[in-house]
């Protein structure tokens, strides 16, 4: 996983999407966790640690791309139960998210920048 810390950007508009299980659906990452893990609701505990360190290594000021904390994660889980993973799961999973489908409310209004943001094809 590469760390890049950017301290020196000039200040600028932010503007935050909250996009993941907002926007996009995320039931869809659920078969990876049941093949792996044994269980699809593994995905909501591998989710809750993704976001946690995606926020702390942005209040550190550092950026790790998405699916690379991901992938971090599923490693990370996956050794606490003694379960062996490989670089094809972790492509699996990158490949999951990236086919992650709009939720319905969000479509007619959201979709496009939903996609765009988050780096999702349809």
């Amino acid at each position: 996983m590469e760390i890049r810390s950017e301290p020196n950007l000039p200040a600028a508009p932010l503007i935050v999407f909250d996009v993941n299980e907002t926007l996009l659906d995320l039931q869809t990452m659920e078969p990876i966790f049941e093949r792996i893990f044994g269980d699809k609701r593994d995905m909501r505990l591998w989710f809750a640690n993704v976001i946690m360190y995606s926020l702390a290594l942005t209040v550190a000021g550092s950026y790790v791309p998405f699916t690379d904390i991901g992938s971090a994660v599923m490693r990370m889980l996956a050794d606490a139960q003694g379960i062996k993973i490989d670089d094809a799961d972790k492509k699996e999973l990158e490949q999951n998210f990236q086919q992650c489908r709009l939720m319905r409310r969000s479509q007619p209004r959201y979709g496009n920048c939903a996609l765009q943001v988050s780096g999702c094809s349809r």
